[in-house]
């Protein structure tokens, strides 16, 4: 029985140059160590995922997050890679909203066939289409809160009045016997 294999789309450590490392440190390092670096900003830039990143670049967790606090060149080239992974799940989201969600009608837990074809059915995400038109048409779709207030309230009146009945407290404490709260 011969069986057919998925191509692995997951992104793998490839050979740099020097030219591919340039830039994304501001302190010389070993090559391997750009290169290395390089491959980890590639591959999240492709997965969004840090922890699978480091692990198809062969670096450490904390090799990543010391660089980001130390190299301010290395902090640009990541916010960069941050930029295309946000491009990229913008673009699954658009898609996601213009296309929906196939899913497999199931009756009694067995595939439903018309024709001798599977029936799907599409579900759409209603609220990440709100979401997407309020990223893109902000205007028309901003949130709006309109407040009315009618009268006129000055902050000298409202002081005064805070003033009179702090005297009224102290001197109704002031009258109270301490016997009659011991009752």
């Amino acid at each position: 029985m011969q069986t057919e294999r998925e191509p692995d789309d997951s992104p793998q450590l490839a050979d740099t140059n020097d030219t591919e490392t340039e830039g994304i440190l501001s302190e010389s390092a070993r090559k391997s160590t750009a290169a290395r670096l390089r491959a980890f900003l590639d591959a999240y830039a492709q997965t969004g995922r840090v922890k699978h990143a480091c692990k198809i670049a062969g670096i450490a967790f904390k090799t990543h997050y010391r660089k980001l606090q130390s190299d301010p060149a290395y902090r640009t080239a990541f916010e960069q890679a941050e930029q295309q992974v946000g491009q990229i799940l913008e673009d699954l989201a658009v898609e996601r909203v213009r296309e929906g969600n196939r899913r497999l009608v199931l009756y009694q837990g067995e595939p439903v066939t018309v024709n001798g074809e599977f029936l799907y059915e599409v579900e759409y995400d209603h609220h990440l289409h709100h979401v997407l038109l309020k990223r893109f048409k902000r205007e028309a779709y901003k949130e709006r809160i309109e407040q009315q207030i009618s009268g006129e309230i000055t902050i000298a009146d409202r002081i005064g009045t805070a003033r009179k009945r702090v005297l009224e407290l102290n001197r109704s404490a002031q009258d109270t016997d301490p016997e009659d709260l011991a009752g």
